[in-house]
Order: C-alpha cells, then structure tokens, then sequence
C-alpha cells in the first residue's frame, strides 16, 4: 500500500525537511521540501549547551514541519540531529524537549553514520565508479571514499561552515593572515587522513556551501539548464571563485547572484573547506551531488537499499516509467528494437557506446510527455525528461537523451538544440538526429503496442538499408508507420531504406 515518509534533517546550520511518498508498485518520488536557518552551532560554541533563541527557533520549526508532514498524510517521520546536537552537553535534554513539544523523535547519529548515509544518497543517484564525497555541514564536514563504487574509507571532521568561520574567518571580510592560519588548520586535519589524496577520482560536493558555489557558477556563465545535482565545476573555476570571495564583505557576497542572503556571513567557511579539500585530493573537478543525508536515509531506512549494487540509470528509468503511468511493456520492446538497430547500423552511425545509453534512455521515455497531454507530447517529453532528476546520466547526456526522444515524430534538435548550446558538442545535434531516426524506426514496429514485431535484421548496402522485420500476426500496422519515416532516415543517414517482412 502507498506510504508518504518525512525526513527531518536537523543540522549545525539548518533543519531541512523532505516528504517522499512510495507507491504501491514501489515507486517513489519527492512530495514536498522545505528548509529553515536555526544556527544550532552558534550557541553550542559559545557555552557548549544547546539553549536560548536558537533553540526555540529550531523546536518551532520542527513543529511547523510536524504540521506540513500530517497535513500530507505522512505516517512515518525519521527524524535525524547531526553535529551541533551530539556535541552539545545537553543533548538528551534538548532531544527531550522535541519531542514532548512537537512529537517528533529524533536519533543523535554519529559523524560515521553521517557519512554512511551520505555515501548511500550519493551512490544511489550517480554512476560515478571512483570518488570522494566532501559534505560540509555548519558543524562538521564528511569525507567518504568510494572505490568500484565500494565504500573503503569514511570519517567525519569537527568542523564545518560556521565553526570555521567564527573561529578563523569572521562574520565580515577576513584579513590574509586568518586565510593562512584557516588554511593551514584544515590541511592539517586532512594530513590524518592520508586517503583523502585520491587523484584522478571525481569530487563530490554535498551540503549548502557547494549548492551555493554551484549556482554562482551557473550565474556566472549563464548556464540554461536549472539542474544542480550532476553539476560539474572544474576545480580552476572554484579556485577562481575562492580568490574572488576572500576578499568580500558580507554585504558585497549577498549581492552576488547565486549565493543565498542567510548563507553570506559563513560561506568562506565553507569555502576554504572545499578549496582546501580540492588541493589535498589532487582532483581538478567538482560534480555537486543534490543527494546527501536525508535522501541517504530515505533509501536505507524506507526503501532498504544499501550501496553499489545496482545500476543507477536503470532503476532510474523504472521509476519515471511507474511514476508516469507508462505503458513499460511497450517501452522497453521500443527499447530492445532500439538497441538491436544502434548495433546493427553501427558503421553508418558512428557514434559510440555514450550514445548507446542515451538511445537506450530515450527510447524508454519516448512517450513519457503523454502523462501530460497526447497533444504536443513531443514538447512535454522533452520538459519531463530535463525536469525529472533521472539518475545515470551527466547534464550534457541529459540533454541529448530529451531531444532523442522528443524527436521520435518531429524533429525537435533544430528547435532546442541552440537553447543549450554551451552544454552540447559541436556534432552532438547531427548524432541526435541519428539516434532519433533509429528510434522512430523501433517506435513504428510496435505501434500497436502488441509485441508483434519479434525481430529485426538490418542489411547496409552500397545505395539502401534493408530492414526485415520478423513478425508473429499481421504486422501491416507496424511496417507501414516505418515506412512513413523513409523520406527522415535517407535525410539523416544518405540512404533510402526498404522495409519487408523475413
């Protein structure tokens, strides 16, 4: 049966809450989120005890969110406190007090759970193969190492965004010798960690800090597709960033497009974690990662899934197709026919096994836009696929993916494909019109939606393509809508194509 589950992130710096909601066929998608700034950490530092203003401020919120969770029908709350509360003296106390007043229960988790669960929400949304997770919280910051997709290293640092800053940094514009002294602070608790220098891996950026790093970039470069998570940054740009950065007020940072006004005063915390971070691993790139704690609990805790044993594109495509209510059993024979063609017509597509996987893709969620509205579904195919965080795939792939499959009737690369131009290879349009030729073909043969086209063999020959179709009933259905799409491959591929029964 459906369930709807809450998670309360209850952080250093922030309580964040999410609402996902699991179907009965076992899908699952993000109902509602919401954030506050409490500043937890801020009071733990001073006294060591979790009291006054930011404490009610942080029990009134989890009570707003109580309320937001009931009025979603939400029947399970996990409920997670981080470093500000596990290092305050008063912990139980203030556990206590939550829940009496808002009826919430949360778990004090170690810095090692944190970085587990981190690791579980990075893993599950990504087919990275090597990294290293870098989660900078207000109050600690989590490094994970991932080899082969395997957890092997993990640990958490007592230090994060706001202790950085309050110790080192200031609330104002820093002075050169607090970067120095910063700086040689955090490399020395990295120099613990030997394990951390992993070059050639990819970064992967969790938390507030990195999200915000990220949209300044895209601010900065205009960037035309609103995704955060798979979001790449070469470590020259963060560097870049950093020297800018040091040298700001609070009030000239919350000018800046991209950075939010109530992270302004601890950003440089954060962000001489990060740029420190980047020079001890040796890796030259971000890849910011919207999946952290709480989507690391949601899979553990609510769905059972653990780490590295499963492929992230693939149970990716499973859920949109259920969330969307797509016929699956068409969609994946389109796919089958789709893939067979790629293969079979290698040697006049030339494009490689990147290109295998967005077909692959897009043939799945060819007709994901009828969800929407049959009419126009080309367009709506296009917006759900770029919108629908699908898991697997790099932005650039992204965008391929949607135009393959948005073009499977009309050719929409023309249309779109100069929106996101400073994304997509200078050949990326002509290969797309390629790979959407291919999927119109594999469309027709089932266009009936009845499996009745078993089989297909391509033959290339000097002036034509011979495509015999091998076919259990009828099948005139099927092989007259393919014909219909002779007059786009001969555009595409320079050849005419014969279409027959074998």
């Amino acid at each position: 049966m459906e369930q709807k589950v809450g998670i309360i992130d209850l952080g250093s710096n922030t309580v964040r809450l999410v609402i996902m909601k699991i179907t009965a066929d076992g899908a699952y998608t993000l109902l509602d989120e919401q954030k506050e700034t409490v500043r937890l950490d801020a009071s733990v530092e001073i006294s060591g005890l979790l009291e006054g203003p930011a404490v009610e401020h942080a029990v009134d919120t989890i009570r707003l969110f109580k309320r937001l969770c009931d009025v979603n029908g939400v029947t399970r709350i996990i409920g997670l406190a981080t470093a500000a509360v596990r290092k305050a003296q008063n912990k139980q106390r203030f556990i206590d007090l939550v829940q009496q007043q808002t009826g919430v229960s949360f778990s004090v988790i170690s810095g090692m759970q944190e970085a587990e669960y981190d690791y579980i929400g990075v893993i599950n949304s990504t087919s990275i193969e090597d990294g290293l997770i870098v989660d900078i919280g207000g109050g600690s910051t989590e490094l994970v190492r991932f080899e082969h997709r395997r957890l092997v290293h993990a640990t958490s640092l007592p230090f994060g965004a706001i202790t950085l800053t309050d110790s080192f940094l200031g609330r104002s514009k820093p002075k050169p010798d607090d970067v120095d002294r910063v700086n040689a602070f955090i490399q020395g608790k990295l120099r613990e960690h030997a394990w951390a220098a992993f070059p050639g891996a990819a970064l992967i950026g969790v938390g507030g800090t990195i999200r915000n790093a990220a949209k300044i970039h895209q601010a900065r470069s205009n960037y035309r597709l609103p995704l955060l998570h798979g979001y790449a940054m070469p470590g020259a740009d963060i560097k870049s960033l950093w020297e800018d950065l040091r040298n700001t007020t609070i009030s000239q940072r919350m000018k800046m497009r991209g950075l939010s006004d109530d992270r302004a005063d601890i950003f440089l915390g954060g962000m001489a974690v990060l740029i420190n971070v980047l020079e001890f691993s040796h890796i030259d790139n971000v890849v910011i990662s919207g999946n952290g704690v709480r989507e690391g609990a949601f899979y553990k805790e609510a769905l059972g899934w653990r780490g590295g044993d499963r492929d992230v594109l693939d149970t990716s495509m499973d859920n949109i197709l259920k969330v969307y209510g797509i016929n699956a059993r068409h969609a994946r024979h389109v796919m089958e026919l789709s893939i067979k063609l790629f293969d079979q017509l290698a040697t006049l597509h030339g494009c490689g096994s990147d290109f295998k996987r967005i077909l692959y893709a897009a043939a799945l969620l060819h007709d994901v836009g009828t969800a929407i509205n049959y009419y126009n579904h080309a367009q709506h195919t296009l917006y759900i696929i770029l919108n629908s965080q699908i898991y697997g795939l790099t932005h650039r792939e992204l965008v391929l993916c949607a135009l393959t499959a948005a073009s499977h009737h009309k050719d929409m690369v023309k249309v779109y494909a100069r929106h996101y131009e400073d994304i997509l290879y200078k050949d990326d349009a002509g290969k797309v019109q390629r790979m959407s030729a291919i999927l119109r073909l594999a469309e027709s043969m089932d266009r009936s939606e009845s499996g009745v086209v078993k089989d297909i063999v391509c033959t290339i020959s000097d002036d034509y393509v011979k495509l015999e179709a091998t076919v259990n009933g009828d099948g005139a259905l099927e092989l007259a809508d393919a014909g219909n799409h002779s007059s786009y491959f001969k555009k595409v591929y320079g050849k005419d194509i014969r279409i027959a029964k074998s």
